[in-house]
């Protein structure tokens, strides 16, 4: 199987590639956030210590079907998906743009959708051409032979600098929120769902662990030095008895 990997923007303009993403705030894990209306943009990158600490994953497709399958890769979880039928699978774009076609034939990308551009960078910093527009009628551009492909695709992906707040200090492993990524075959809707978890920081976890022992270890202290006393003060009871 052949993969496609829209990792830079260069890549993404030379293959006529347009992605609109969707910061997906206010992350709750009830559910993903309806798209903004403007394209998001990050300022600040994610700091290198907790890059590592997102995680997506894919838990569903619904309907199953057979030959479709699609799956996070990459340490920046890339979303990929691959699809052999006859019938070509349409993935939506961040605003219900038809944005990449699959199938037996081949890959192809519409050039028209902005969704496609902003998937070739992993915050999204990317000028979205003139010619993108979700109004307009497709224009599909081939990109490769039939096989897999895979995308910054920014529904799955934290884009923040600062931490969202569910994660508190960052101790316990916890979904940030759900998201949906869909798609048609034949007209009918296929939805492609995950979740995006925070992985416990060790740095976190050592804290937490340490502020934790701490009242253990003094009650310890504490009955360790009862236990003293009470063994001194019977040693003192016993040699007087005697007398």
């Amino acid at each position: 199987m052949r993969r496609l990997l829209l990792a830079t923007a260069t890549v993404a303009a030379a293959a006529g590639v347009l992605l609109a993403g969707a910061l997906p705030a206010g992350a709750h894990p009830a559910g993903p956030p309806p798209p903004p209306a403007a394209p998001p943009r990050v300022v600040e990158e994610i700091p290198a210590e907790d890059l590592d600490r997102y995680e997506s994953h894919v838990s569903s497709i619904d309907p199953a079907l057979a030959g479709l399958e699609a799956r996070i890769v990459g340490a920046q979880d890339k979303f990929e998906i691959s699809w052999a039928g006859q019938t070509p699978l349409v993935v939506e774009g961040y605003r219900g743009e038809p944005m990449i076609r699959l199938s037996a034939s081949g890959i192809e990308v519409n050039r028209r959708s902005p969704s496609a551009y902003l998937s070739g960078d992993r915050y999204a910093a990317i000028s979205i051409p003139a010619q993108a527009d979700v109004e307009a009628p497709p224009r599909w551009r081939p990109l490769e032979s039939a096989g897999s492909i895979s995308w910054y695709d920014h529904r799955a992906q934290w884009m923040r600098a600062e931490r969202p707040a569910i994660v508190g200090d960052g101790s316990r492993g916890v979904t940030i929120f759900h998201w949906r990524i869909p798609a048609s075959l034949d007209g009918r809707p296929v939805s492609i769902r995950g979740g995006l978890d925070w992985l416990p920081d060790p740095a976190a976890v050592r804290a937490d662990r340490s502020d934790a022992s701490r009242p253990l270890l003094a009650a310890a202290i504490l009955a360790a030095a009862a236990a003293l006393g009470a063994t001194a003060g019977l040693g003192l009871r016993r040699r007087r008895d005697p007398g």
